[in-house]
């Protein structure tokens, strides 16, 4: 064979080894790599959380609200939530560093023990801290027999869709409550009248249906000025089928008050009032038997006892 025949025989081997050789070096990359993504980098996780127990011991009475102040475990500490009962509780921390929360007993309490867990972080690192372990209080309440008209009693089919219709639009009013204090400083009762019925009392009307009292009643002749207990946000005023002509007030924190059976509204829905602000005239209006006012107070969706609200230094 001649020499340049032989020399061109060698370079088309030569070519056909690379491509080959290239070949299967990229499938051997190509294989590697598919490795490696079977077996991803581990990313380096965050510190469990450090768990404490204060464990203050605390108690509190079926229908009682409370108002606690803490101080921050350090300057630099992020809270992130506060959990009572495994519920959520809304909060406000002030310029002086003090945690500041409501919290509250349902008057239908199982007078189960509970306690309240912070959840904060510090320094790069979380902690869960239980700060409080509550025991309940076991509290009676009064027997109370009224008489009404029977329609306010034994409901029709047309008041009973009523009554639903106003729930649903309540549920509404009681979910959307300022996450910051509306009120400022103490509560007061809205009259210093005669107390006519104590919360909690046990009813029963017209000898036959039974219920409970979530609210205090005061001796009021119709047109008798009715101001706020304190400041907050107008969010409902008009018409209930138990409560008559009513006015609710946002205070804040998932804290409101209700003022019912009046006889003239004064304020209107979004009105922003002060602490004695004339909301209305007490009247005779839904289901009563006579001229008075109710007041309720409901905070975390329980009704509880004013009186303790009142007592409370905020």
């Amino acid at each position: 064979m001649p020499f340049y025949c032989y020399k061109y025989f060698l370079m088309q081997k030569l070519i056909i080894l690379l491509v080959i050789a290239s070949f299967f070096g990229c499938s051997s990359i190509k294989a590697l790599n598919d490795k490696d993504d079977k077996f991803p980098k581990k990313v380096a996780s965050l510190p469990s959380p450090i768990i404490l127990t204060s464990n203050t011991p605390q108690a509190i009475s079926p229908g009682e609200i409370k108002f606690i102040k803490l101080p921050l475990p350090s300057a630099n500490t992020h809270v992130e939530k506060i959990q009572c009962k495994n519920r959520q509780i809304p909060f406000v921390i002030t310029t002086d560093k003090l945690l500041k929360f409501f919290l509250a007993e349902s008057y239908f309490s199982e007078l189960t023990p509970f306690d309240c867990k912070l959840f904060y972080a510090a320094g790069g690192q979380q902690y869960i801290d239980t700060i409080f372990q509550f025991s309940i209080i076991k509290r009676d309440y009064k027997n109370e027999f009224i008489n009404v008209a029977q329609d306010k009693v034994t409901l029709s089919d047309e008041d009973l869709r009523q009554v639903i219709a106003e729930r649903e639009r309540l549920k509404a009013v009681y979910t959307n409550s300022s996450s910051t204090p509306l009120f400022a400083g103490k509560f007061h009762l809205p009259l210093t009248s005669k107390i006519t019925s104590t919360y909690g009392n046990k009813r029963t009307f017209n000898n036959n249906k039974s219920t409970q009292h979530l609210g205090i009643d005061f001796r009021a002749p119709v047109g008798t000025p009715i101001p706020a207990t304190n400041a907050g946000k107008v969010v409902f005023a008009g018409d209930l089928f138990f409560s008559g002509k009513s006015v609710i007030i946002d205070h804040g924190l998932n804290l409101f008050t209700l003022y019912g059976h009046l006889s003239k509204i004064l304020v209107t829905e979004g009105n922003i009032i002060g602490a004695n602000t004339l909301i209305g005239h007490a009247g005779r209006t839904g289901r009563v038997s006579g001229p008075h006012l109710h007041w309720g107070v409901r905070v975390h969706d329980e009704w509880v006892d004013g009186q303790s609200l009142v007592n409370l230094e905020i």
